[in-house]
């Protein structure tokens, strides 16, 4: 029986909309040892008489399913791999543009005008306004205040990246999320 010793996909990968799509012709094609076609998705096999190879999926000689599910998670990691290094240069550029926005100095707190906030007493740091009359005591008033200024390097971090800029947690979740989805597919992919 012809042993899979790896499978690999060299295409490079794109987000569109909510999928990753691969480019065509983005990927190290190979010459193919049996069909000698090049193919950018190819797997090393070992035959029966101990001859190894690079085929393309397809030229495996283990029949369509067993190709199929080969590709298919050599193309799951090549995804995820594209994932990942997307999520990483958004948090790259998600903590300079963080940097920045902290050295700033905001404008001094003061009081709102309630007039211009449907009657709502609040405080406003430059143009971020946060509501102040359910505040109970001066812990909450503190709370508050460090809110309002909170907002305002948000918008800061926003008008800088020209986009709003998403939230660093989130950026770690994504990425911590996809290293577990890439070890387990390239667990089962072994």
């Amino acid at each position: 029986m012809t042993t899979i010793l790896s499978v690999i996909d060299t295409r490079q990968y794109e987000e569109q909309g909510d999928r990753w799509v691969p480019i065509p012709g983005s990927g190290n094609a190979r010459d193919c040892d049996r069909c000698r076609r090049s193919h950018e998705v190819h797997a090393t096999v070992r035959y029966l008489d101990g001859r190894t190879a690079v085929v393309g999926t397809g030229c495996m000689g283990l029949g369509p399913e067993a190709a199929r599910r080969a590709a298919s998670r050599a193309s799951t990691v090549a995804r995820l791999r594209a994932a990942l290094r997307k999520y990483e240069a958004e948090r790259e550029s998600a903590c300079e543009v963080r940097a920045w926005a902290e050295e700033l100095v905001p404008p001094a707190i003061v009081d709102a005008d309630p007039a211009a906030h449907c009657g709502i007493p609040g405080i406003v740091c430059g143009d971020s306004w946060v509501a102040v009359h359910l505040a109970r005591g001066p812990h909450e008033l503190e709370e508050r205040r460090a809110l309002v200024v909170i907002l305002w390097r948000a918008d800061r971090r926003d008008e800088r990246a020209g986009r709003r800029v998403r939230d660093l947690y989130r950026i770690e979740y994504d990425i911590s999320d996809t290293l577990r989805r890439l070890a387990r597919a390239e667990e089962q992919h072994s």
